[in-house]
C-alpha cells in the first residue's frame, strides 16, 4: 500500500470523526438547551401549582367565614321566630280577654234590659 494513501485515508476518517465530534456536541448543546427549557417550565408549574394552594386555602377559609355567617344567622332567624311565636301568643290571650270582656258587657247589657222589660211589666 501507498504511505500517502494510508496518510490522506486516516485524514479523511480523522476529518469525519471530527464532523461526527462536532455534530454530537451540537446535539449535547441543543439537549441542554431542552433540559434548561423543561427546568423552566417545571419551576413554573410549580409556583402555579403554589399559587393554586394558596387560592384554595383562601376559599376554604372564606367557605368556613360563609358557614359561620350561615350559622349566626339561622340562630337569629329562630330566635326571630320564637320572639313572634310568643308575640302571637300574647296576641291571642289579649283578643280572647277581649271577647271575653265583650260578653261580660253584653250580658250585663242584656240582663239589664230584662230587668228594665221585667220593671215596665210589674209597672203595668
Amino acid at each position: 500500500m501507498n504511505p500517502t494513501r494510508i496518510q490522506t485515508a486516516t485524514s479523511h476518517h480523522v476529518i469525519l470523526i471530527s464532523h461526527h465530534v462536532i455534530l454530537i456536541s451540537h446535539h449535547v448543546i441543543l439537549i441542554s438547551r431542552h433540559m434548561k427549557l423543561i427546568s423552566c417550565h417545571v419551576i413554573l408549574i410549580s409556583h402555579h401549582v403554589i399559587l393554586i394552594s394558596r387560592h384554595m386555602k383562601l376559599i376554604s377559609r372564606h367557605m368556613t367565614l360563609i358557614s359561620r355567617h350561615v350559622i349566626l344567622i339561622s340562630r337569629h332567624v329562630t330566635l326571630i321566630s320564637r320572639h313572634v311565636i310568643l308575640i302571637s301568643h300574647h296576641v291571642i290571650m289579649t283578643s280572647r280577654s277581649v271577647l271575653l270582656l265583650s260578653l261580660s258587657h253584653l250580658l250585663r247589657l242584656t240582663e239589664k234590659n230584662t230587668q228594665m222589660n221585667c220593671q215596665k211589666l210589674v209597672m203595668t
